[in-house]
């Protein structure tokens, strides 16, 4: 596998495993993690296995400072023509 390369900052890594834990690290220099192609590009990074995207938390007053307060929620993603196990095409069902 070549080495990847993290589109924010440009740093080198030896696998889209590293990649993604440098890209979740809070406390990395890189923003990538803060911008608005955070989930496209953990996407692309995991080949489509897994997506994320930014949820503000509501239980945080917020009005008196102009800070939002959020995390970065993931989730598998399917393709898109998956189907569901039982879920058999219309014409395989008639078809006996």
């Amino acid at each position: 596998m070549s080495d990847v390369r993290c589109p924010s900052c440009l740093k080198l890594f030896k696998s889209s495993t590293a990649l993604v834990a440098h890209c979740e690290a809070p406390l990395s220099r890189c923003h990538i993690s803060k911008s608005n192609k955070y989930g496209q590009a953990i996407d692309e990074f995991s080949g489509g296995f897994l997506g994320a995207r930014h949820i503000i938390r509501p239980e945080v007053d917020v009005k008196n400072d102009n800070h939002i307060v959020g995390y970065n929620q993931y989730e598998s993603t399917k393709p898109p023509d998956w189907k569901e196990p039982g879920e058999e095409p219309e014409a395989r069902r008639w078809a006996a």
